[in-house]
């Protein structure tokens, strides 16, 4: 299960859609907390993780996997097209 956490709605669709193209499990989340709330069901393999999304956002939910010690791969989306500050959001 590819885990799909976006609070856009068109780009969580498109991710969806990309995942299942490569033959997939697509699971998509709306927020941070949702996400978390979820995992005791069901950990993801990977997950697609937008970086600014209001409230509890990417890093936010970096640091709150590792309090948990749930290592989860993931692949961050963004819109940021800065790396240095990229990198200072994520500290």
């Amino acid at each position: 299960m590819i885990a799909i956490v976006d609070d856009d709605d068109p780009v969580r669709g498109t991710l969806q859609r990309m995942v299942l193209s490569l033959s997939f499990d697509p699971v998509d989340f709306r927020s941070g907390h949702e996400f978390v709330a979820s995992l005791d069901r069901r950990a993801p393999d990977c997950m697609l993780l937008d970086l600014h999304m209001p409230g509890f956002n990417g890093p936010d939910l970096f640091r709150e996997l590792a309090s948990r010690r749930r290592g989860i791969p993931a692949i961050a989306v963004t819109g940021l097209d800065q790396p240095a500050g990229l990198a200072r959001k994520m500290l």
